[in-house]
């Protein structure tokens, strides 16, 4: 049950810039730019990577270095001498460290710089800490940021956190977006965070994933790909990438997690449970689910040819969720299942604001329609409770979806409470409005 580092700061003062050359004799050296100004013993036990010109991509740890010269030297050979073409980077982190924290000890004793080497090292039980504050990325030779290798197992499952300054300073600020590590993929690798085909036929993944962001993949930001995988993602973000959000087989939950700005859908898989999620902007459905539950989603500015929130196979359920079609384009809800269930939801300004198919059990109660194309398509009327009329969002095209003090949506919700996504005192994470209560 060990705890792992991430740490890709740069060494403090943001030190990069152009080499003046190298050599392997006496021993290992690079010697940086003329304007480092630091103090002999410096850059001691911190990584250096060069990242352009002659020798780029190759790392080393430093030993030792003295200001007179500005010679830095280096824990092995260089396999192809740094020169003056050669632009590198210090950072606290080396992949040739241990894994250990900033803080401890000397010598191998410090954090790792990449997240793939972190979930390569990894093993039931054990804890990542990732540092925030600069972009974890590059990709690996299965074209990821990040690759997971290894499963965890009941009771002792793997654990993948960002943090700010202390691991586990974000737990207490969900939605604060400088809590959150990021993994880009800047438009080069094709996923951020991926699982190994070699862990594909493993029962269960068994992992937690927390303040993270994924964004810039070609494909994928987040792809947990084991048909029986099983994962907790809690207060991550998947923005801008070329295909899906979130892309999860198995039995997987999210809380307080945000999709939007993808090319493919926001979230996608099966045996989902959402809560407190947001999803908008995506190029496919927000929400994507089979035999799965959203409860307290927003979801909001979807394409025609798709929709909101889509639920098939089985069973879905659509709770207290907020739906906005804002352009009344595609379809608020579908349910494309055996048993489907859509209650203490407002949906608004769809084509269809709420859609059954294939149903041979399904109830709808105390729903709030307004200004759809259709309130109901190949639905029911709602058995209990459906109401109708101008839910009085606090800024509606803002995208705070708050209630006003005199909306009808106040004290409609089967239980007495409010319908929508955002019942007093409760705020979704990824929303605009992700801090303070409803008044």
């Amino acid at each position: 049950m060990a705890n792992f580092y991430v740490d890709n700061t740069l060494f403090f003062g943001h030190h990069a810039g152009n080499a003046q050359g190298g050599g392997n004799s006496p021993e290992a050296y690079i010697t940086l730019t003329s304007s480092c100004g630091e103090s002999d013993g410096a850059f001691e036990h911190h990584g250096i990577r060069i990242t352009g010109g002659t020798g780029e991509g190759q790392e080393r740890k430093i030993t030792g270095y003295t200001a007179g010269d500005y010679k830095a030297t280096v824990d092995a050979a260089w396999e192809t001498v740094p020169d003056a073409t050669s632009v590198y980077e210090i950072t606290y982190g080396c992949d040739r460290n241990s894994g250990q924290s900033r803080t401890t000890g000397s010598g191998a004793a410090g954090p790792w710089r990449s997240v793939d080497k972190a979930c390569a090292s990894v093993g039931p039980g054990g804890t990542i800490y990732v540092k925030a504050g600069r972009a974890y990325t590059g990709a690996n030779a299965e074209g990821a940021v990040a690759t997971i290798r290894f499963v965890g197992i009941e009771y002792n499952p793997i654990r993948l956190l960002g943090y700010k300054e202390t691991p586990g300073d974000a737990d207490a600020r969900p939605g604060d977006a400088s809590r959150r590590a990021v993994l880009d993929g800047e438009g080069a690798a094709t996923y951020c965070l991926a699982t190994s085909a070699d862990i594909e036929e493993e029962p269960v993944l068994h992992w937690e994933i927390a303040n993270l962001v994924f964004r810039g993949a070609t494909s994928d930001g987040c792809n947990l790909a084991p048909p029986y995988g099983q994962g907790f993602l809690r207060n991550c973000s998947a923005k801008g990438n070329g295909g899906n959000g979130f892309q999860l087989n198995g039995i997987n939950a999210l809380l307080d997690c945000e999709a939007c700005d993808n090319g493919g859908h926001g979230v996608y898989g099966g045996n989902l449970s959402l809560t407190g999620c947001a999803a908008h902007g995506n190029g496919g459905w927000q929400i994507h689910m089979f035999d799965g539950m959203a409860e307290r989603c927003t979801v909001y500015d979807f394409p025609a040819n798709a929709g909101g929130i889509f639920a098939g196979w089985q069973s879905g359920t659509v709770d207290q969720c907020t739906v906005d079609g804002v352009n009344r384009t595609g379809t608020g809800v579908l349910l494309n299942t055996v048993c489907g269930i859509a209650s203490n939801n407002i949906i608004c300004r769809c084509d269809r604001g709420v859609q059954g198919k294939g149903f041979e059990i399904k109830m709808a109660r105390n729903n709030l329609y307004w200004d759809n194309t259709y309130d109901k398509w190949n639905w029911i009327d709602d058995q209990v409770g459906g109401i109708g009329g101008d839910p009085k969002f606090v800024d509606r095209d803002g995208h705070d979806y708050r209630l006003m003090p005199d909306s009808p949506a106040i004290g409609a919700a089967v239980n007495g409470g409010d319908v929508g996504a955002y019942s007093r005192g409760t705020v979704p994470a990824g929303s605009p409005t992700c801090v303070g209560m409803q008044t």
